[in-house]
């Protein structure tokens, strides 16, 4: 039998902000990537801001320089710092967590957001939600691509 499906993005959604920047000030706290890559991505955020970027090209702008940043990494050790991350945060809205568990014996939930597969699977987890569409990094080529994970 087919359960109804409940979708919920994680950035101002479920988190209150945009995650991308407290998880990579924590991740240059941890030495995972440097200061240039934080500072161009902020760049990047003021170009937007100063609607010089569209969004599309944030997000794209934001992974691509996550992604660079991350050159050399294993995905071990960003999953393990992103996941730290998130255990951390005091960031979610109070009414995910009761929402969600609601909606689990009768729905099919899941998370669908821009951000990396990292953070997908970091907060599924947290909220016990097994499938999530993100945005896939492929750390080699220093370039984010759009990937569904389930």
């Amino acid at each position: 039998m087919r359960r109804p499906l409940a979708l919920f993005d994680i950035d101002k959604t479920m988190f209150n902000g945009l995650s991308f920047f407290p998880l990579m000030e924590a991740q240059l706290d941890e030495g995972l990537i440097n200061y240039a890559s934080l500072s161009r991505s902020q760049d990047a955020l003021g170009q937007y801001n100063a609607k010089t970027l569209d969004y599309e090209s944030l997000i794209k702008n934001l992974l691509d320089i996550y992604a660079a940043g991350l050159k050399g990494k294993t995905a071990d050790e960003v999953q393990e710092s992103t996941n730290k991350f998130f255990n951390q945060t005091s960031d979610f809205f109070g009414y995910v967590k009761p929402t969600i568990d609601f909606l689990l014996p009768t729905h099919e939930v899941a998370l669908v957001t821009g951000s990396s597969h990292f953070t997908a699977k970091a907060v599924a987890k947290i909220f016990g939600v097994s499938n999530y569409i993100s945005t896939q990094l492929d750390v080699d080529d220093c370039q984010a691509t759009f990937s569904r994970n389930t």
